[in-house]
Order: structure tokens, then sequence, then C-alpha cells
């Protein structure tokens, strides 16, 4: 009995002893590798560390980095109490940033005792060392109203840069097209553009681009335009406060059969066609549609940016314009018209054939002498001619005296 009393004794103490003595692994290797070595403060970049032990137990593991100025943002406490390892790597990630540029240390530890992953170093930079642009800086919208956003980050150094990005849009508005936030990597020398098409919100705000920690790297400031209506019955108005222009289409068309302008709301253009005077109207205008009213016989034609339409004044088939939207901006379309009337063609002046004369026949002495005018080298047969003319003349005279005896002989 005291035999068995021992011997339970001697089993307790050897349960508590095995019990209560920690295993601790035995790790035999720690490496780490990072998802960028260049970023921008306020960038996220990931660590992972891989711990390989000679046995399947485990360890605790952590991140050690110098100097201070990282922060961990997971495993909340930057550091892993308990990892199960074996003899294939086992891989934690820790997710750190910074608030201050700088070249920065760290490496990963586990085990007990501790086994250290090789150090290596990360740079982070100030988001300055971009050069960021983008349009529109300021544009005026109605409410819903749609507009192109674009921001350009131009990498000036001579080694690629990690950063974050994020669009802020004011409460109302919103943005499709490229992600409004993500990482973006940009290569030395090199830019990269983002572009969204921005629906606006019915109140005035502004759109910040962050980049990195710099929460304001561009901006884009939205005025919601108010327009007022003409009363009850009086059709569309412009906006209160702004008189609409109105342009003689005949004349401008007097000096080049084209005539580009740009045009808001409630403008007008006239043009006196055919005796009839007709008119176009610029009914409405958004982000990227502009609405004509043709009268006098009144008819709507919508064009899109880029678009071309053909206009026919007096309704009688025959097209008398052409008109394209080449673009809108702040609500104001750039328009070209172009005239399809013909030119008149030019009245030929009246012209006069005179009456030939008939002249007098000549002698034939006469028609030598009266003949008109002959190039110096018909000259010698015409003198050739008087010259005979004027022999034949004396050798005529000659013979008649030639006849007559030279005394008289007396009987």
């Amino acid at each position: 009995m005291v035999n068995m009393k021992k011997q339970l004794m001697l089993g307790l103490v050897l349960a508590f002893l095995f019990v209560s003595v920690p295993v601790f692994a035995t790790v035999t290797d720690v490496s780490t590798s990072a998802s960028t070595t260049r970023v921008t403060t306020g960038t996220s970049v990931t660590i992972s560390a891989s711990v390989t032990s000679s046995t399947t137990e485990t360890t605790s593991l952590q991140l050690v980095s110098s100097p201070s100025g990282i922060t961990v943002s997971d495993p909340a406490g930057g550091s892993y109490s308990s990892v199960s390892v074996s003899t294939t790597p086992t891989t934690k990630t820790f997710t750190i940033t910074a608030g201050t540029a700088g070249t920065y240390t760290y490496y990963a530890q586990a085990g007990s005792p501790p086994v250290t992953s090789t150090p290596a170093s990360i740079v982070f930079e100030n988001p300055a060392v971009f050069t960021v642009s983008g349009t529109p800086s300021t544009t005026t919208q109605s409410a819903g109203g749609t507009f192109t956003l674009s921001v350009t980050i131009t990498n000036t150094q001579a080694s690629s840069i990690t950063s974050s990005y994020a669009l802020s849009l004011p409460s109302g508005y919103s943005a499709s097209g490229d992600a409004t936030s993500g990482t973006a990597t940009v290569g030395a020398g090199s830019s990269s553009t983002f572009s969204w098409t921005v629906t606006a919100g019915s109140s005035s705000g502004t759109i910040y681009f962050q980049l990195g920690d710099n929460t304001n790297a561009f901006s884009s400031a939205v005025t919601i335009s108010s327009t007022s209506t003409a009363a009850a019955g009086g059709g569309g108005g412009a906006a209160a406060g702004v008189s609409s222009k109105s342009v003689d289409l005949k004349s401008k068309f007097a000096a080049a059969d084209t005539y580009q302008s740009t045009f808001s709301k409630s403008d007008k253009l006239n043009y006196e066609y055919k005796g009839t005077n007709h008119t176009i109207t610029v009914a409405a205008v958004t982000n990227t549609t502009v609405t004509l009213t043709i009268a006098s016989t009144p008819y709507n034609i919508t064009l899109s940016i880029g678009e071309t339409k053909n206009i026919d004044l007096d309704g009688d088939g025959t097209n008398d314009l052409v008109v394209t939207l080449n673009s809108i901006s702040n609500l104001v379309a750039n328009l070209t018209f172009k005239s399809l009337v013909p030119a008149a063609a030019p009245v030929p002046a009246e012209t006069t054939t005179p009456t030939p004369s008939t002249p007098e026949a000549p002698t034939a002495l006469g028609a030598a002498l009266t003949a008109p005018a002959a190039a110096p080298s018909d000259w010698v047969p015409i003198i050739a001619g008087a010259a005979v003319l004027i022999i034949a003349a004396g050798g005529a005279y000659l013979y008649r005296r030639g006849k007559k005896p030279a005394y008289r002989v007396r009987k």
C-alpha cells in the first residue's frame, strides 16, 4: 500500500514537471522581403517575414526597426506572440508606414535564443518629390452636370517611387473612371495620369487629390451655377444678370463661308436668307451637349461634342448650313457654322464687237504705197515690186517719145 502511494506521488510530480516546462522551437532561419523599397511618407508598405524551424513547434515573431519613426499598423502591437513553425517556412506580414522622410533599417527576429533576419533598408520620401498637375483647377457646373477631371504625377527622381493616392469628393458628388484610391509606382523620370468623370452635386465644393500624406497635392474648386428662368409663358432665359449676345450671321458669311465662336445659353444668331430673317438660338448647354432652336418655323437640334449636323432654314428640303460642336467649357459651347449656299456667279462684262469697215480698192501703185506696215523681213518684195513698177512706167514713157521724129522734112 505504501509503495502504491509512492508511485502515485512520483507520477504526479513527473506530470507536473512535464506540463510546466515550456518547449521552445529551434528556429533555424528568418528572412524578410518588402513590397517596395522607396515610398512616400504616409504610404503603407508590407514586410513579409518567413520563419523555418527544425521541429514543428510555436514561437514569437517581431519586427525591429531603427531609427524610430516607423509605425506598425498590423499586427497590433507590432509582433506575433505565437506562430506555428516547422521545417517548411511559415510567413507572416507586417504593415508599416513612416511620417518622416528618411532611410530606415529593419529586421525580423524569432525563437529563443532569437534568430534574426539580415537587416534591410527602406527609404521614405516626401511626396513633394513628385510634380503634380491637373485640370480643371476651377470649373462652373450645373447641379448634376458632369466634367472630366485629370491629375498627372511626375517623378523627377532617379529611382522609382511608390505612393498611395486618394480622391476626396464633396458630399453629393460621384466619380467614375480610374480607381479613386490605390497605390501607384512611377518610374524614374516618368509620369502617371489619372482621369475621372465627375458628377457634380447640388452645392459648390472642392475636390482634393491626396498623394502619400500630402492631403492637398491638387485641388479642383467646383462652383454650382444658379440660373433663373423668365416668367411663365416667356420661355427659358439666360442666367440672372447675364446678357446674351446676338450675331449677324449674314455679315459673317460675307467675309468667309465659315464662322466660329463661343456661345452661352440664350445667345442668338440672325441670318437673313432669301428675303426672310431666320434665327438660331442656343436653347440649352450641358457639359457634353448643346441644343439649338432653329426658326422661323421652330425646331430643335441637339449636338454632342465633336458632332456635325445640317440645318434647313426654310424647310425646302435643301440644307443651308452645317453646324459643328467643337467643345464645351464651363457651359460655354464652341460652335462652327458653315454656309452651304453657293456664292453667286459673277456677271460677265458686256462686250461690243466692232463692225469692220470695207476699204476702197487701191490702184496698183497706191496699193503698194498704202499697204499695211509689214515686218522688216517683208520689205524686200515690196521694194522690189515698187521698183519694177517705176521702171515699167519709165520705159513706157521713153517708148512713146521714141516714136516721134527727131525733125520734120519739108516737101
